[in-house]
Formats: C-alpha cells, sequence, structure tokens
C-alpha cells in the first residue's frame, strides 16, 4: 500500500470520528447544544481547545467545555473542518432557533463564512482561517453588485478585530477594481463615508494604479454619462467611445 492510500484511509477513520461518540473523552456545550469531540483531534489542530483541556485544569478534569458566547452552527462547521479538513458553508442542520442569519441564502452564506473566519482566528486555527478566506473572497466577487453587498461589507468591517485586516484589504481590491460600477448602488457610497478606513485603503489603491475618480461628467464626443478619472497621460478617457480630452 502506497503511502498516499495510508494517508487516504488515515483520513477516512478521522473524518468517521465527526459527530460519533465513540471514543469521544470531551463534550463541547454551545448555548443548549452539545457536541462530542475527542481531545486528540481537537487539541492537536487549535491552541484554544489544546489551552482550555490542559492538565489540572477545570475543563480538563470534567471533560467538558463551555463556549456560551458562541454560535451553534459555526462550531458545528469548525469541528467538521478539525475532522474532515473543509466544512459547509450552506448547511443548517442545528436546531433552527440557532439560524446564523436571517438574511436571504447568498447573504447567508457569507455570514457564515464571516462566522468561521472569526471563530478560527479565536481558536487559533490558520489552515481553517485561510479556507474561510478564500469562500468569503469567492463570495464578494461573484456579489459585490448584489444590493444586500453594501450591508454585508458593513458588517465585515465592524466584526473584524482590530489585528485583522485580510477581509478590509480583500473588500478595498475588489470595491477600487469595480468602482465605477459600484457607484450607481447609493448604498456604497454611504459605506464609503461611514467608514473611513477602507475608504483610505481604497484611495490608496486608485493612486497606486494611477486613477482618481472625480465626479460624472457628460461625454463631449457621444453625450454618455460617465465617470471622469485622472489617468496616467493627465486626460480623462470616456468609458462608452474612448475619446480622449485634458483634464
Amino acid at each position: 500500500m502506497s503511502p498516499g492510500e495510508n494517508s487516504s484511509l488515515l483520513c477516512q477513520a478521522v473524518g468517521g470520528l465527526y459527530m460519533n461518540d465513540r471514543f469521544s473523552d470531551v463534550t463541547i456545550v454551545c448555548r443548549d447544544v452539545t457536541f462530542k469531540a475527542h481531545r486528540a483531534i481537537i487539541c492537536t489542530q487549535s491552541h484554544f481547545f489544546d489551552a482550555a483541556l490542559k492538565h489540572g485544569s477545570q475543563e480538563s478534569i470534567n471533560g467538558t467545555i463551555y463556549l456560551p458566547d458562541d454560535d451553534p452552527e459555526t462550531i458545528k462547521r469548525v469541528l467538521c473542518f478539525l475532522y474532515q479538513r473543509t466544512y459547509n458553508a450552506n448547511d443548517q442542520d442545528v436546531d433552527p432557533k440557532h439560524k446564523t442569519s436571517d438574511a436571504p441564502d447568498n447573504a447567508a452564506i457569507a455570514y457564515n463564512n464571516l462566522f468561521v473566519y472569526l471563530a478560527a482566528d479565536k481558536f487559533g486555527i490558520l489552515p481553517l482561517k485561510q479556507i474561510a478566506l478564500r469562500k468569503l473572497s469567492t463570495w464578494i466577487r461573484d456579489h459585490y453588485m448584489t444590493s444586500s453587498f453594501p450591508e454585508n461589507a458593513l458588517q465585515i468591517m465592524e466584526s473584524m478585530p482590530p489585528h485583522e485586516t485580510s477581509l478590509l484589504d480583500l473588500l478595498a481590491k475588489v470595491i477600487s477594481e469595480n468602482l465605477y460600477d459600484l457607484v450607481a448602488i447609493n448604498d456604497i457610497l454611504e459605506l464609503l463615508r461611514e467608514c473611513g478606513q477602507i475608504g483610505s485603503l481604497i484611495i490608496a489603491r486608485m493612486v497606486e494604479k494611477g486613477t482618481i475618480v472625480y465626479e460624472y461628467a457628460d461625454c463631449r464626443e457621444c453625450g454618455v454619462y460617465f465617470n471622469r478619472s485622472l489617468g496616467d497621460s493627465g486626460t480623462d478617457r470616456c468609458d462608452n467611445c474612448e475619446a480622449q480630452r485634458e483634464s
């Protein structure tokens, strides 16, 4: 049997212990939802769980970790990753009264990934943070033109701990790359007015690219209403007919 096959069998064996009482030696209580887990699996991948179950601690003696401030669905996804190296941001198997978000399905997926990202940061699980960030990046790029995007972006910014900048950088990148289209959504302008930090990041990115938005104007050649922007040559260019003029 090849090393790859051995690794695959081990992953299947570990994954099979997810949500399985067999051989479990720790209980995680989140609100009124109880999860059975295994110290050898969760403590070796999480600084938080490792510290909580240190020899001699109350949690270690009782074999129980209480997470009263966390969301059961999010904890379920965290545990799923620790056992199976993946998670589903769209499952809703936990009691509906613990539903993460009342938003439409697409927005709920964004919030679910956001909460997994924050939980991974809290529990010290770097690989899970990276996966959640990739999932959020895909969602943001697929939904930045939806009407709910400004609200979603605001929640992301308000949820970030001070030491976390990855998601803010991602939002600034997507907004700056698509600013001409996004200004049609009035709420995005309100978002930029309210959140100076991301506004500063967007300006910095646009200056770096050599493009700064000035105002709307009518093209003198074709009459189309367009964003005036300063290019490297010091001229305005119409997005419709590409006519240029000195700014």
